[in-house]
């Protein structure tokens, strides 16, 4: 709804800013935490609530303006989709991008990730202020903006694939990093770096279904759909 009233790129602008002063205080709290100045127990509810929730709230937002921005700058169904392809196929690539480069630097240092991540999201912040394009036309000036609800049939079909399908990803996300510390026998720092290997190649075969697969073939939205809950 907020898209509808201010357009995409300031919900975008919006979302970037809160990610970035949560990676600044996460970043503090992790540096306190290395220090010894601040228990696990704090440090858990920082992840849990700031990292976690507030992330994960603006994170939300950045990715739905981008979708939101998709049909008013592509005609058609095939381009339509191509244009939501190469946003998710850009999400994987940052997904490749941050477990390597954060694995490697964790081999390092923890520090050196918590310092880099909001230099990131400002570099993302600059971009999109000076680069993308104002939005074209705002809701407002259209009228009110339909509602759509979660229980609407049509979006049961889809929701449901999604859920079940994604599951299994989330989890390995999850599960990795243990699997690799308690069975290599590794310290944090070397199990952290071969966690983002494994993780990078997972995102590299998602990136390159997203970027040239799925824009290659050209198909319907839905058939992709169908296609990928077989293939899975």
């Amino acid at each position: 709804r907020r898209v509808s009233r201010i357009g995409s790129r300031r919900v975008i602008l919006e979302g970037l800013w809160g990610s970035f002063l949560i990676f600044v205080l996460f970043g503090i709290a992790g540096a306190l935490a290395l220090g010894g100045a601040l228990g696990a127990t704090w440090f858990f509810a920082v992840l849990a609530i700031g990292r976690g929730l507030l992330f994960g709230i603006f994170l939300a937002a950045v990715i739905v303006a981008s979708y939101a921005a998709v049909p008013t700058i592509t005609a058609g169904e095939k381009e339509r989709v191509r244009g939501f392809a190469l946003i998710q196929g850009a999400n994987g690539t940052g997904k490749i991008a941050g477990p390597l480069i954060g694995g490697l630097l964790a081999g390092f240092s923890f520090l050196w990730s918590f310092a880099l991540i909001p230099l990131f999201v400002l570099v993302g912040i600059v971009a999109v202020t000076f680069v993308s394009p104002a939005d074209r036309e705002s809701r407002a000036a259209k009228g009110p903006a339909p509602k759509l609800k979660f229980t609407d049939a049509r979006l049961r079909f889809l929701l449901l694939t999604i859920f079940i399908v994604l599951m299994p990803l989330a989890i390995s996300q999850i599960t990795v990093g243990f699997v690799v510390q308690d069975n290599l026998r590794l310290s944090g720092e070397i199990a952290a770096s071969w966690t983002g290997v494994a993780l990078g190649f997972l995102f590299a075969a998602l990136t390159t279904t997203q970027l040239v697969i799925v824009p290659a073939l050209g198909l319907r939205a839905l058939t992709l759909v169908m296609l990928g809950c077989a293939l899975a």
